[in-house]
């Protein structure tokens, strides 16, 4: 078995109640595994916390702050300025993940590197890194990690993520006096991917949209059902504001990186989905607690090809 591994993933795109029902949605993805973590081995089965690829503890040990730098990157001069000036992008997208009280995520941005940055060599460097993919047209950003073969266990040793090719290049059709309003909204933009691949960087996989986008369930004047922001690591745009996490999102975390004690706080539903006695692979289940927004802190998990699913994490 070979001792390194590497992937990309590109983005496309409270507690205190009682969980009191469940709303499943078929999702058209039939290469996935069970969302919501990256599998340490297996793709094609149920990865649940105890078989998410974690970072190895030699390099990000429980407590311990993980560095990340920016590179020296001149396509970072056509949005942002400079290499500096993304720096304050990059704070935000992690303090998004940094600041959930249940999560033991203690990183930070160093600054600028000062070694001369290569994109074709960049893997397994030792390095975390943010940088722009001036040749990437097929997404807002990515992620790529590195990983060893530990004990028997893949484990993350570096991650890279990048800024897609959108941030080296000024569209042809932009009139002049549109753009300092166009760079302005570029830059603000940037946070959205930075912080769903920082959270590919922690180990998260996608999750799913709720697809009740502009859509609300009326019965009289009143509304029943309104839609929420779906989960920063979901395909869909409906998200809130652009570093905002869900307790979808929050929860996955604190799985991978639980803070002392949190774990015995919380209970797992589990169970295996079949339509006509047929097993149902790849729906998202959505556990919904009691109350007036049953949406708004919703937790869910993909099934994986057998139809199992397990949602993890949940107030009793």
């Amino acid at each position: 078995m070979p001792q390194w591994r590497r992937f990309r993933s590109a983005m496309l795109g409270r507690p205190g109640l009682s969980l009191a029902v469940f709303l499943a949605t078929l999702t058209l993805s039939g290469s996935t595994g069970a969302y919501r973590f990256w599998s340490d081995q297996r793709s094609d089965k149920l990865v649940g916390a105890e078989y998410a690829l974690r970072w190895s503890p030699e390099v990000w040990a429980p407590g311990e702050t993980l560095v990340w730098e920016v590179a020296p990157d001149p396509d970072f001069d056509l949005y942002f300025g400079s290499p500096e000036g993304v720096l304050p992008y990059v704070e935000r997208g992690l303090a998004a993940w940094s600041d959930i009280p249940t999560a033991d995520i203690k990183w930070r941005v160093g600054g600028v590197g000062e070694e001369a940055f290569d994109e074709d060599s960049r893997h397994c460097d030792g390095r975390n890194t943010v940088f722009v993919d001036a040749g990437a047209d097929f997404c807002a950003g990515y992620m790529s990690g590195c990983h060893r073969f530990i004990s028997g266990r893949w484990r993350f040793v570096d991650v890279d993520v990048a800024l897609c090719m959108g941030y080296s290049e000024i569209p042809e059709d932009l009139e002049p006096q549109e753009l300092d309003s166009f760079k302005e909204g570029q830059r603000e933009g940037s946070v959205s991917p930075l912080t769903h691949e920082f959270g590919h960087a922690l180990g998260l996989e996608h999750s799913g949209a709720l697809s009740l986008t502009g859509r609300e369930a009326r019965q009289g004047a009143r509304s029943m059902l309104v839609q929420s922001p779906d989960p920063v690591m979901s395909y869909g745009y409906t998200h809130g504001r652009q570093n905002e996490l869900t307790a979808d999102d929050a929860i996955g975390a604190s799985l991978l990186r639980p803070v002392r004690g949190w774990r015995r706080t919380t209970g797992n539903i589990s169970g295996s989905l079949r339509v006509a006695g047929v097993p149902a692979p790849y729906v998202q289940v959505w556990a919904l607690p009691m109350g007036d927004q049953p949406l708004s802190n919703r937790v869910g998990a993909f099934s994986d090809a057998d139809g199992a699913f397990l949602i993890e994490g949940l107030e009793p």
